[in-house]
Formats: structure tokens, sequence, C-alpha cells
């Protein structure tokens, strides 16, 4: 299989991108720019990694996302999502049912959550 392009939501911008340990499907970070060019994130998207792919965008979750990560079986995806201030770390199905869940103190800033171990049994 050759390259996937990435293609957001017109308007919106990629930022950070994880593909899935199975190779079928990715999580991509999507936003926009503001006046300054600096990437505003505004939720977490993911679809199969293949040719038109990107026509399959299945929405995860809104607001200030960054560094997802997936599960060794490729079931969940974790995540960091700014609220009041502070990166919390959140989980959420990769089916898009379900809600997402925090994982942690909501009184900590935490930075690179993976998934441990990070290969299936």
């Amino acid at each position: 299989q050759g390259p996937i392009a990435i293609f957001p939501p017109k308007g919106d911008r990629a930022g950070d991108i994880a593909l899935s340990p199975d190779g079928t499907k990715v999580a991509v970070v999507i936003g926009e720019e503001d006046s300054n060019g600096v990437f505003v994130p505004k939720g977490l998207v993911i679809f199969p990694n293949k040719p038109g792919g990107g026509n399959e965008v299945i929405p995860l979750v809104g607001g200030a996302i960054s560094s997802p990560s997936w599960s060794a079986d490729s079931s969940e995806v974790v995540f960091l999502k700014n609220t009041g201030g502070r990166r919390g770390i959140f989980k959420i199905s990769a089916s898009g049912t379900g809600v997402e869940m925090r994982i942690g103190s909501s009184d900590k800033d935490y930075r690179s959550p993976r998934f441990s171990p990070q290969a299936a049994p």
C-alpha cells in the first residue's frame, strides 16, 4: 500500500497524527490557524488508513486536543485535552461510540500519554 494523503475538512488543518498499531486507522487532531499562524486544535477524528479513507471521517471528541495514542489492540485512543488551563488525560473508544473518560487527577498537567503495554499480547 502506498502513502495515504491526510486532508482534514475544508478550512481545517491537521495537527498531531497517530497510526493505529494494526495499521487500519489514523487518529488526527484537527484545528485551524489563528491570525498569527499558530495551530489551534479543535477536535480529534479517526478515519480508515486506505485510499479515500479521509472521506470516512469519524469525529471522536471536540476541544483543545493533542497527543493521541492508540491502545495495543487499536480499540481505544488516549489523548490530552486542555481543560481549565491544564492538560488532562482522557480516553475514548475508537469506534466513535461512547463518551470520553478522564484518566488521572484533574489538578495535574500531563504530557505524552501512552497505553502500556504498547504491543498486543
